[in-house]
C-alpha cells in the first residue's frame, strides 16, 4: 500500500511530479527496472483508445557504468506521427556526501557515431527530468497520512519529469488522459514490475539481472550503506538544486558525480 502525491500541469508542454515511500526492499529491483531499458516496451502499457504506448526501447549506447543512452519510440492518435526520445540517462552516487542516489534523463543527446538522426517519419522529443531515491524521514506527510504500517526502513522516490511532445492543436479530451490516467497508470506499472522482480517473477529481468551479475553485486553493496542511513534520517539530505534545476549544463551536472561514474 503506497501513499502517493503527483503534480501535473500541461499548457501545451507537460510537467510532472510523483513522489511516494518504499520499503527498503525494492530499491534495487526499482533501480533493476530503471536499468534494463532494453525490456521497457515489455511492462509499459499501450492503449488503443486513444492510441499511445511504447512501440520499441533498446539502448544505443553503455557510455559507463552508470550511464547510458537510450532510444523510445511510441505511438501517439493521429493524425500525429509516431515520437521518439533519445534519453540519456545518468545515475548520480551520493550516498557518502549527502544521503541519496539520482537519475538524471535528458534528451540532450548529440547526434553522431551511433546516435542517429531523426527519421523524417517520426518527430524527436524533448524531455528532461531525475529522479531521486533517499531516505525517508519517520515524520513524512504521506507517512502521517497513511494508515499503513510499514516494517522496514523506508526510501522515497521522487520523480520530476518535463517534456514537449512537439504537437499542435491538441485536444483537450487527450491531454486530459495523458495527465490524469496514462501518467498515473505508467509509474503504477513499474512500481508493480519491480516488486515482481523483488520476488522472482520477471524472467527477462532476473536474465538480465545474472548476466550483470558484478554490477549488481556492486549496486546492492552501496545500496547496503544507503539503507544503514534510512534507519537514522529523520530530515530530508539537501538535494533541492537536483530536482529544481533540471536544465543544469553538462559540465556542471558532471561536478556532482564521483569517480566510478567515469569507469
Amino acid at each position: 500500500m503506497l501513499s502517493f502525491i503527483t503534480k501535473l500541469i500541461h499548457n501545451p508542454d507537460l510537467t510532472c511530479r510523483i513522489e511516494t515511500p518504499i520499503e527498503a526492499s525494492l530499491l534495487i529491483p526499482i533501480l533493476s527496472v530503471l536499468n534494463e531499458s532494453s525490456l521497457y516496451s515489455s511492462w509499459i502499457p499501450s492503449w488503443t483508445m486513444p492510441k499511445m504506448g511504447i512501440d520499441s526501447s533498446e539502448q544505443l549506447e553503455q557510455v559507463s557504468r552508470g550511464s547510458q543512452i537510450i532510444r523510445i519510440l511510441a505511438n501517439v492518435p493521429w493524425p500525429y506521427s509516431k515520437r521518439e526520445a533519445l534519453i540519456k540517462a545518468v545515475a548520480i552516487d551520493e550516498i557518502d556526501e549527502r544521503g541519496f542516489v539520482a537519475i538524471r534523463i535528458s534528451s540532450d543527446v548529440p547526434v553522431g557515431g551511433i546516435i542517429p538522426p531523426p527519421s523524417p517519419q517520426v518527430e524527436r522529443i524533448d524531455f528532461e527530468g531525475a529522479m531521486l531515491l533517499r531516505p525517508c524521514p519517520r515524520n513524512h506527510e504521506l507517512l502521517l497520512k497513511s494508515k499503513h504500517v510499514y516494517r522496514e526502513p523506508l526510501i522515497l522516490v521522487s520523480f520530476k519529469m518535463f517534456a514537449d511532445p512537439r504537437m499542435t492543436g491538441i485536444p483537450t479530451t487527450f491531454m486530459n488522459f495523458v495527465t490524469r490516467t496514462a501518467i498515473g497508470t505508467i509509474f503504477f506499472c513499474f512500481l508493480d514490475v519491480a516488486e515482481a522482480v523483488k520476488h522472482g517473477k520477471r524472467p527477462k529481468h532476473m536474465e538480465a539481472i545474472a548476466e550483470k551479475k558484478d554490477f549488481y553485486d556492486w549496486m546492492a553493496l552501496r545500496i547496503g550503506i544507503l539503507l544503514e542511513k534510512a534507519a537514522v534520517h529523520d530530515v530530508l539530505p539537501p538535494i533541492s538544486k537536483y530536482m529544481n534545476e533540471a536544465k543544469t549544463s553538462e559540465l556542471e551536472a558532471h561536478q556532482a558525480f564521483i569517480s566510478y561514474l567515469q569507469s
